[in-house]
């Protein structure tokens, strides 16, 4: 659903501010999200976009963009990396520490990510329908 929006979102709407966040930096912050979380077997966490103000935890509104190109090739890296990690998770590592920190499984990053991603979909979701745009659709 997060490549919809990038997909379907108006030019004069992806960098404007609306809904209090610049809308393209949501996309991102779920994004990155999902890279920083979804980590298994020691693996390093790697800022995306590295030398650009980007901050992907919108604590500040990004001083460089991100072009829609430049979010839709992350996304596939990230898709990637999600699947990578899918892939290597065991039903024993699901109770494991999640890498992350001490304090989260594998399984309590899961949901984390599931309720944070929703969040900004429904988020970005009604900002476009208050644009006028039709919502993305709900993937089942």
């Amino acid at each position: 659903m997060l490549t919809g929006f990038i997909d379907q979102c108006p030019g004069d709407l992806w960098h404007r501010k609306q809904g209090g966040f610049i809308f393209w930096q949501q996309i991102f912050h779920c994004l990155e999200n999902i890279q920083y979380w979804f980590r298994i077997n020691g693996e390093q966490y790697q800022t995306p976009f590295a030398g650009k103000r980007v901050f992907p935890g919108m604590e500040k509104e990004a001083v460089d963009q991100l072009s829609k190109k430049e979010l839709k090739v992350y996304s596939n890296t990230v898709r990637q990396h999600a699947e990578h990690y899918f892939d290597n998770l065991t039903e024993e590592k699901l109770l494991e520490e999640s890498g992350v920190d001490a304090e989260h499984s594998h399984y309590d990053a899961i949901l984390l990510q599931i309720r944070h991603i929703q969040y900004h979909v429904g988020h970005c979701n009604s900002i476009f329908l208050e644009q006028g745009i039709a919502a993305i659709a709900w993937i089942e």
